[in-house]
């Protein structure tokens, strides 16, 4: 790191401010006076600050003022002119116009210098013995709480001109990102998929294959190529593999789970491990995980392995919180609005299932409405797309269900039929099948019940 260059990049600031002092409010929140490497040139920021603060005016003159009253003049310095000498020769012979590049430049450089020194302490810690697990989980925890200039969040500012031109490409070029789920009835709902930077929620009574919905469409998307990360909080990731297999290989979950697989069923289990080995889909079990958690695991994976486009949440009320809330209510919406944060930082759809409360098992009528998200925060407003997954019939043992989207931002709403085969937790739109939604119900009832024999092999 260069530090006289650092010293170039700090004094073009202060001399950028003086003669442009209307600028101090775009730079207070990039830069604090401690990020600087010259002391005098903080002390002077935040004597500028101080001035601002009070309402009085920021020229060379009231600058040296301030500095005199504090003590520090006497240590201003630029080359060999001293005092306030050295402060009009500042304001006389800077670079450039635009704090706020050099401001940015002096957050970088200060980043820098506290990322040398976490580094330093690290190397300690290895060399006194700590287990390398835990040097890790603290480095990570430090290394993240280092301000740096925020060029994602620069790039998410743009003028109409700008947005419309992007706009143009993507619709013009064919250049609209999607990730489709793989059941063509929902896609076609979704026209083609889920869309950047979508705030997807799948919710449900328990026991009505969340899970396994989520799964299904987490392993469709990684089969076309798209990388996802499922952060799974209830199941632990060497069950979501057997749910997968189970999936890929129709060998029922049972037999896996108490290794009492045929020689035929080992073969295909020992395929689905070949096969599906470099399947582009991160998982993490980690549980009550937090928004500020799910954010690092997401950096650290692009970093290592590229890009992400998707990612699914198991689910919303098994989240943590970063800091303290009145009531689960008000944790719920926190986590809600963090994840559509994720969705706009990252530019990704986020899929999450959530839990609806028993209250509806009260109602004569069963069947979820938007209104039974209402009791987990602001769930219902946060979201983009609402679907519920629904068993029509209670005692239907044919394993057909309802997915209802009963929100849709910016598309259609309506009813897809999937058909649930229990043993292998799996899923399957019934238009990808030779049935068809408009069959009469014994013809679909029959279909259902021959699909579901033919699941057990």
């Amino acid at each position: 790191m260069n530090e006289l260059f650092a010293r170039e990049q700090e004094e073009n600031f202060i001399g950028a401010i003086l003669k442009n002092p209307d600028r101090i409010d775009n730079c207070a929140p990039i830069v604090s006076p401690g990020d600087f490497q010259e002391h005098v040139l903080g002390w002077a920021w935040k004597a500028i600050l101080s001035l601002r603060e009070r309402g009085l005016g920021v020229d060379s003159v009231t600058l040296g003022d301030e500095l005199e009253r504090h003590g520090k003049m006497g240590d201003f310095s630029r080359g060999d002119k001293a005092g306030r000498v050295a402060l009009n020769d500042l304001r006389t012979n800077f670079k450039g116009d635009y704090p706020e590049s050099y401001a940015v430049k002096i957050m970088g450089y200060a980043a820098k210098r506290r990322m040398i020194e976490e580094f330093n302490t690290g190397a300690g810690w290895a060399l006194n013995g700590r287990e390398p697990e835990d040097i890790r989980s603290d480095m990570i925890q430090r290394l993240t709480s280092i301000k740096v200039p925020n060029f994602k969040a620069d790039q998410h500012t743009q003028t109409f001109k700008e947005a419309l031109s992007t706009n143009y490409d993507e619709v013009s070029n064919g250049n609209v990102k999607f990730v489709s789920t793989g059941i063509a009835d929902l896609d076609a709902m979704l026209d083609g998929g889920m869309y950047a930077p979508d705030f997807i929620i799948l919710a449900g009574r328990p026991g009505r294959g969340k899970t396994s919905l989520l799964l299904s469409i987490g392993m469709n998307a990684a089969k076309e190529g798209k990388r996802g990360v499922m952060f799974s909080l209830e199941m632990a990731n060497t069950q979501i593999i057997m749910r997968a297999a189970s999936m890929e290989t129709n060998i029922p979950f049972g037999a896996m789970r108490s290794r009492k697989m045929t020689v035929d069923q080992w073969d295909k289990y020992n395929n689905f491990v070949e096969n599906f080995e470099n399947l582009p889909l991160h998982l993490n079990d980690l549980s009550a995980i937090t928004i500020n958690a799910m954010r690092q695991t997401l950096v650290k994976i692009i970093a290592l392995h590229g890009e992400v486009d998707f990612i699914i949440v198991d689910y919303i009320q098994l989240q943590g919180v970063d800091g303290d809330y009145g009531t689960r209510q008000e944790e719920v919406s926190s986590i809600a609005r963090g994840l559509k944060g994720i969705c706009k930082e990252f530019g990704i759809p986020v899929l999450a299932a959530a839990q609806l409360s028993r209250a509806i098992e009260q109602r004569a009528d069963k069947k979820p409405v938007l209104s039974d998200l209402r009791e987990s925060g602001s769930l219902e407003q946060e979201a983009d797309i609402v679907a519920f997954l629904h068993q029509p019939d209670e005692y239907d043992k044919t394993g057909m269900m309802e997915l209802i989207v009963a929100k849709h931002r910016n598309g259609s709403v309506g009813t897809i039929e999937l058909l649930f085969k229990k043993t292998q937790t799996k899923f399957e739109g019934v238009k990808s099948r030779v049935f068809r939604p408009n069959d009469k119900d014994e013809e679909r009832a029959l279909y259902a019940q021959q699909a579901a024999v033919g699941s057990e092999d």
